[in-house]
């Protein structure tokens, strides 16, 4: 499987080039708010402070004589919620404030500085990557969080959450939509993979306004973790071809591709989404990168590119499974 992997990465390089571009908010400088006359935008859940969303969008929209972007205030606003989630968590932590990141991580050892140079180099290098699926949008900054517990990390995203259904745990979580899109992430048993953490919800960052199947959405987010994060590439096992060819049957591959088996609470049904996407993707973008960069952008808006697979890639979804689902 190695020559998959370096027929990838020559696909990437021979859409892309090799200079990565600046950030449009490098060198700007960056709004600063009062604490004081802007208490009324924050609400509390469990002990930590909650930015009333709508609020804060009206705001942003209304304008101001400060002549900042409607981004940069909503950014301002953010800074303002996390100084005040720092203030409040037992553990102390860190706060910084960048172009496209405003971050909050422990204090302790290097983390912090560690996960802001993560998070700035990430911030640049995925949409550098996929440039020729986002062509040129720019997806805006992001708030980057790591709790230092488990307890705290779910109890900070927990607002942010639907209120109801099974859902399964992770080990970092894309928060998109106002007032700034969160990349949150708890840091026990993370400490040594949070470039792969951030490289792979920094994609869901920059392909959010696509609206790709998630299927294809969780493909790229791995073989992100692989080009920006520095994971090193795992092949299946025998065990994990067997698994799959024995799980996958029609109910549960129209699960898959609709995106549900994402998020399925219990059994094996998750690790072998994630396995699978990154599979398909992988192998796709070997075999013909240029049609399938076309199908991808075909099937941004719909559910699950199933039109797109016939018209583009002359074939039904199930089939770009291949061995792993016949």
């Amino acid at each position: 499987m190695a020559w998959y992997t370096a027929a990838v990465w020559s696909w990437f390089r021979g859409l892309l080039g090799e200079r990565i571009a600046p950030s449009p908010r490098a060198g700007r400088a960056l709004l600063s708010l009062g604490r004081e006359e802007h208490q009324g935008f924050f609400g509390s859940h469990g002990g930590l402070s909650v930015l009333n969303a709508d609020l804060a969008m009206a705001w942003a929209e209304s304008g101001g004589a400060d002549g900042a972007t409607r981004t940069d205030r909503l950014k301002a606003l953010v800074a303002l919620w996390l100084d005040r989630v720092r203030d409040e968590l037992k553990r102390d932590y860190r706060r910084w404030r960048h172009a496209d990141v405003e971050g909050l991580a422990p204090l302790e050892g290097n983390i912090a500085p560690r996960l802001a140079a993560i998070g700035d180099a990430a911030s640049r290098r995925v949409p550098h990557y996929l440039r020729g699926l986002v062509e040129g949008r720019d997806a805006g900054p992001v708030a980057l969080v790591a709790l230092a517990g488990q307890k705290d990390y779910y109890t900070f995203i927990d607002p942010f959450q639907p209120r109801e259904g099974e859902f399964a745990t992770s080990g970092g979580v894309y928060i998109g939509g106002a007032p700034l899109p969160i990349i949150a992430m708890p840091i026990d048993g993370a400490k040594f993979a949070m470039e792969w953490v951030v490289a792979h919800e920094m994609t869901h960052h920059v392909l959010a306004d696509l609206n790709l199947p998630v299927w294809i959405e969780e493909g790229l987010t791995q073989m992100m973790e692989e080009a920006v994060g520095g994971k090193p590439y795992a092949s299946l096992t025998l065990n994990d071809i067997r698994d799959h060819r024995e799980y996958w049957d029609e109910r549960s591959l129209e699960r898959y591709f609709a995106g549900g088996s994402f998020s399925h609470a219990h059994g094996p049904e998750q690790r072998l989404a994630y396995q699978l996407s990154e599979a398909i993707v992988r192998t796709q973008m070997a075999d013909r990168p240029k049609m399938f960069l076309r199908f991808m952008r075909e099937a941004c808006g719909t559910e699950d590119g199933r039109e797109a697979a016939r018209s583009v890639l002359g074939c039904e979804l199930r089939a770009l499974g291949g061995a792993l689902v016949n």
